[in-house]
C-alpha cells in the first residue's frame, strides 16, 4: 500500500535565466557568458593565480546569475517556504564544461574545456575557460553543468554524452551537487567573442526527488548509513545522450543504466531516525497504478529496513526535468534485518563478476558465500579485472566489502595493474576516514589493518585493475610465512606472532606441523614467540612444509607456509684434461651446502688434488702423459649427512701435448653477423651474444673493418661478447680492435668465472691490434669478453676479430 502521507508529485514552476558577458583583452581575446548561480565567494580548480593566456588560445569568462530556467533550486539547498535558492559554503566545487562547435568544418568539430577558476561578485559567479583560438565564422556555444557529469569524446552538440551518477551523497537540505545535470541552450555566433556579449540559458535535465522517511525505528545508537530507491524497469541513472539544441534527452541509459539510486549518508554524520528527507536526482520517468518502488535504509548497526510500495488508483510519481517530486514513506513497523556476514574468510574474484554489467557509473551487487559485495568498476580488458580509477568519469568507482558481523582483520588484493595508491575508506568518499592505504604493486597486496571496522570501500588513485579481493574477519593470529630456510636446515629458529581481535586469553597452541620438513615446534604465549626446527634438505629441489597455530578460546586458526631452498651439490666442470707434461694443472669448482669428506683420488700416483681455495680445487699431473690422450682416473667427494657421492673425471693429453681445446677464430666483415648492438648470432659455428650500453647515442654498424660501435655523436660505455657454446678446455682468448680513443679503453676476459691474465703487450691503438688473455691451467665454462670505455667522449671502436686458443 502507498503510505497515506505520500501526496501526488509536486510540480514547481520554472524560472528563466539570462547570461551577460563583458569583453576583456589579454594575449588573444576573452569573452564572458552568464550561467546559473548565486552568492558565490570564490573558487579555483588549480590555484588562485590569474589565468595566463597562451598564444593561440582564447580565455573566456562565464558569468553566472542566481536564476535557472526550470530550476527551483541549485546545488546547495532550497528554501521551501520562500522558494528561493540558498547557496552554502564558498562554491569551491563549481565547474562547468564549456563547448564550442565549428559548423564550418567539413566534419563539425566539437571543442570542450572545463572551467579552471571562478570569481564571486554580487550574487554572480564568473568562471574562466580557455579554448583554442578558432577563426571560423560559424560557431555554436553551449555548456554542461557540473563539469564532472560531462562524458568526453563527443562529435556534435546534437548528441552529447552525459552521466547521472547512481550513487549520490546528499546533505540534509539538498541533493548531491555532483548529481545535478544542466545544459545551456546552444547559441550561434559568427566569431569567437571579442567585444560583443554572449547570452546563454540553462535548463535542468535531471529531475529532483525529495523523499521524506518517517517513523524509522532505529535504536538509540544507530544512525543511517545509506538509503536506496529502486524502481524496477525504470532508468534512473547512468549515461545518456542529450541534444543541446532542444535541451532534451534523446537516449536514456545508453550505457550502464541503473534502476536504483543509492543515497550515501555514511560521511554525513548522524541522521535523525524519526523523520528525515532523502534528496536525490534521477532521469525523467513516471510510476503509476500497479508500479512499485522499493526503499531500503541501511544503518550503522549493519541492519537493513526495507519497504516496498505499490501505487494504486490515481496515485502516481512523476519525475520531470527541473521539477521537485516530493513524497514520503512511513517506515512504522518495519523491523531491521541483520545483513552482516559471519564468514571468517570472504573472497571476490573477477571471474565471478565478469559477466555482470560492470561500469564506472553504476554499482552492481553480487552475493557469494562471503557476503554481499558492491562493485562499481569498469570491466578492464588489458589486463582483465575490476578496474578502479579516480578521474572525472570514474571518481565514484569502488569495491564495497560485505558487511561482516566481526571486525575485519586483513584485506588482501591481487592486482594485475597498479595505480598510485589503494585505500580502504569508511565511506564512498575520499574525504572520509581512511582505514589503511598502500602503494599497490602487481601481484599480492595486503593491507595492514589497525582500526576496528566491519566493512569498507576500496578506492584507487590512478588506474588499478583488481583480479581478486580476500577479506579475513574476527580473531586471527597474524604471522608471516617463513621463507627461504637454508638447505642445511635450522634448529630452534624463532618468529613472533600477533593475536588480533582476541576476546579471551591468548591460548595459542601448535595443532599441526608436517613432521618431515618442520620437525619440532613450540609456542610461548607470554613472549608471542614461535620456535621451530627444519630438517636438512638433501632432495635436490626446493620444498615446502607447514605449521598450524590455533587459539581455541578465540576461534582463531592460521597455517604458516615454511619454504626451504634446494640443496646444491655439483662440480664444474665435471671432467678436466691435464697437459701432457708432469706438473700440468687444471682446476674445478665444488659447490656444496653441506660438508664433504676429503677427496678420494683413484690414481694418486698419476695426479694429485689440492685445495679448496674459495671452493676451487687444483689438480696436478705427477707424470708425463703417454703416447695418446688417456683417462687417468677420478676424484670423488662424499657428502656428509646422506653419503651422496659426486666425481670429477681426470684425463691427460699425450706427452708434450697441450690441454687446450681446438683453436677457433672469426673475422667480422660487412656481412650483418649481429643484427644490432644487443643481439645474438652464430659466427663460425659458435653462438655468441653481444650486449652494448652507451653513455649517449646508439651508433652501431657492420662494416668491412669490423663491428663499428660509437661515433662523433655516440659514446659507447661497455661492450660484452659472451658464449657458452665452446665446450672444450680454454687457455687463451683474444680479440682484434682499433679505436680513436686509445687511452680510455680497458678489457677483461673470464672463463667459467675465472679471470684470465692480460698479455703485457696488450694495448688499444688507432690501428688493428691483437689483445690476448691467457691461463696457465685449462679452464672451461662461459667465456665473457668485457670491453669498457672509461669516459663519456663520443668516440668509436672497431672489433675486427675474436679468437679462442689461438
Amino acid at each position: 500500500m502507498v503510505p497515506k502521507e505520500m501526496p501526488a508529485a509536486i510540480r514547481v514552476s520554472t524560472r528563466a535565466a539570462t547570461i551577460n558577458s563583458t569583453a576583456m583583452k589579454t594575449l588573444s581575446k576573452m569573452m564572458s557568458i552568464a550561467v546559473a548561480a548565486m552568492a558565490f565567494t570564490g573558487c579555483s580548480k588549480d590555484s588562485t593565480n590569474p589565468e595566463i593566456e597562451k598564444p593561440g588560445t582564447v580565455t573566456m569568462t562565464v558569468i553566472a546569475s542566481d536564476k535557472i530556467e526550470n530550476a527551483p533550486l541549485t546545488r546547495t539547498h532550497y528554501d521551501e517556504i520562500t522558494q528561493k535558492i540558498q547557496w552554502d559554503g564558498d562554491g569551491s566545487t563549481e565547474f562547468i564544461q564549456f563547448l564550442e562547435q565549428d559548423n564550418a568544418a567539413a566534419t563539425p568539430a566539437l571543442q570542450a574545456a572545463e572551467s579552471t577558476s571562478c570569481t564571486l561578485t554580487a550574487g554572480k559567479a564568473s568562471f574562466t575557460v580557455t579554448l583554442k583560438e578558432n577563426p571560423s565564422t560559424n560557431l555554436t556555444y553551449a555548456a554542461v553543468y557540473p563539469a564532472g557529469n560531462y562524458v568526453t569524446d563527443n562529435q556534435s552538440l546534437s548528441k552529447v554524452k552525459v552521466n547521472l551518477p547512481a550513487t549520490q551523497t546528499p546533505i540534509a537540505t539538498s541533493f548531491d551537487p555532483n548529481a545535478d545535470l544542466m545544459v545551456a541552450r546552444a547559441v550561434q555566433m559568427t566569431s569567437q567573442p571579442k567585444t560583443e556579449p554572449i547570452s546563454l540559458s540553462f535548463g535542468r535535465v535531471a529531475a529532483l526527488g525529495k523523499m521524506t522517511i518517517t517513523n524509522l525505528g532505529l535504536a538509540a545508537d544507530e544512525t543511517v548509513k545509506s538509503v536506496s530507491f529502486t524502481a524496477a524497469g525504470k532508468v534512473l541513472a547512468g549515461r545518456s545522450y542529450v541534444d543541446i539544441a532542444t535541451g532534451r534527452i534523446i537516449e536514456i541509459g545508453y550505457f550502464s543504466p541503473s534502476d536504483r539510486i543509492i543515497m550515501d549518508f555514511s560521511a554525513a554524520g548522524t541522521i535523525a531516525p524519526a523523520s528525515f528527507p532523502a534528496w536525490f536526482t534521477c532521469y525523467p520517468c513516471s510510476l503509476a497504478a500497479n508500479d512499485s518502488f522499493t526503499l531500503v535504509v541501511t544503518s550503522s548497526a549493519n541492519k537493513t529496513y526495507t519497504k516496498q510500495v505499490t501505487l494504486s488508483g490515481a496515485q502516481k510519481l512523476v519525475f520531470t526535468p527541473g521539477d521537485i517530486t516530493t513524497f514520503s514513506v512511513n517506515m512504522a513497523g518495519i523491523a531491521g534485518e541483520t545483513q552482516a556476514s559471519d564468514a571468517k574468510i570472504a573472497t571476490l574474484t573477477y571471474e565471478e563478476v565478469k559477466s555482470l554489467n560492470l561500469a564506472y557509473a553504476t554499482p552492481v551487487e553480487y552475493t557469494n558465500t562471503g557476503g554481499t559485495w558492491v562493485v562499481q568498476a569498469y570491466k578492464g580488458t588489458n589486463p582483465v579485472g575490476m578496474q578502479l580509477n579516480n578521474n572525472t568519469n570514474a571518481k565514484n568507482s569502488h569495491i564495497q566489502l560485505p558487511v561482516f558481523s566481526k571486525p575485519i582483520t586483513s584485506v588482501s588484493v591481487e592486482i594485475a595493474k597498479a595505480g598510485t595508491s589503494l585505500t580502504l575508506y569508511a565511506a564512498n568518499d575520499t574525504g572520509s576516514n581512511a582505514y589503511a592505504t598502500l602503494s599497490p604493486v602487481v601481484g599480492a597486496n595486503t593491507f595492514t589493518v589497525t582500526e576496528n571496522f566491519n566493512t569498507a570501500y576500496l578506492k584507487s588513485s590512478g588506474v588499478t585493475v583488481i583480479t581478486s579481493v580476500t577479506v579475513t574477519t574476527g580473531a586471527t593470529i597474524r604471522i608471516a610465512d617463513i621463507k627461504d630456510v637454508a638447505a642445511t636446515g635450522v634448529t630452534g629458529a624463532s618468529a613472533t606472532y600477533e593475536p588480533v581481535s582476541f576476546t579471551g586469553e591468548d591460548d595459542t597452541a601448535v595443532t599441526a606441523f608436517d613432521g618431515t620438513i618442520v620437525t619440532a615446534v613450540s609456542v610461548d604465549n607470554t613472549t608471542k614467540t614461535l620456535t621451530y626446527t627444519v630438517s636438512p634438505n638433501y632432495t635436490g629441489t626446493a620444498r615446502e612444509g607447514s605449521i598450524t597455530l590455533t587459539s581455541a578460546d578465540n576461534d582463531a586458526t592460521v597455517t604458516i607456509k615454511v619454504s626451504q631452498k634446494a640443496d646444491q651439490f655439483e662440480v664444474s666442470p665435471a671432467s678436466i684434461t691435464l697437459g701432457g707434461d708432469s706438473g700440468a694443472t687444471a682446476e674445478f669448482t665444488l659447490t656444496s651446502d653441506f660438508e664433504v669428506d676429503a677427496p678420494d683420488v683413484s690414481a694418486p700416483d698419476k695426479f694429485s688434488v689440492s685445495g679448496p681455495v674459495d671452493n676451487v680445487y687444483t689438480v696436478t699431473a705427477l707424470a708425463d702423459g703417454g703416447a695418446a690422450e688417456a683417462e687417468l682416473g677420478t676424484i670423488t667427494f662424499t657428502r656428509k649427512g646422506d653419503s651422496k657421492p659426486i666425481s670429477v673425471t681426470v684425463s691427460q693429453t699425450a706427452a708434450g701435448g697441450s690441454s687446450s681445446g681446438t683453436p677457433w677464430s672469426h673475422t667480422f666483415s660487412a656481412t650483418k653477423e649481429f643484427a644490432s648492438a644487443n643481439s645474438t648470432a652464430t659466427i663460425s659455428g659458435l653462438n655468441w651474444t653481444l650486449a652494448t650500453t652507451y653513455n649517449s647515442g646508439s651508433y652501431f654498424a657492420n662494416e668491412a673493418g669490423g663491428i663499428h660501435i660509437g661515433s662523433g655523436s655516440s659514446s659507447p660505455k661497455e661492450i660484452i661478447f659472451s658464449t657458452s657454446a665452446y665446450t672444450e678446455n680454454v687457455q687463451s682468448v683474444g680479440f682484434t680492435c682499433k679505436t680513436n680513443d686509445a687511452n680510455n679503453w680497458t678489457a677483461t676476459v673470464t672463463v667459467g668465472g675465472t679471470e684470465l691474465v692480460a698479455d703485457s703487450s696488450n694495448a688499444f691503438t688507432s690501428s688493428n691490434t691483437d689483445l690476448k688473455f691467457t691461463s696457465a691451467s685449462a679452464l672451461s665454462g662461459e667465456i665473457i669478453i668485457t670491453i669498457k670505455h672509461s669516459n663519456t667522449s663520443k668516440k668509436n671502436i672497431y672489433i675486427q676479430a675474436l679468437s679462442i686458443n689461438n
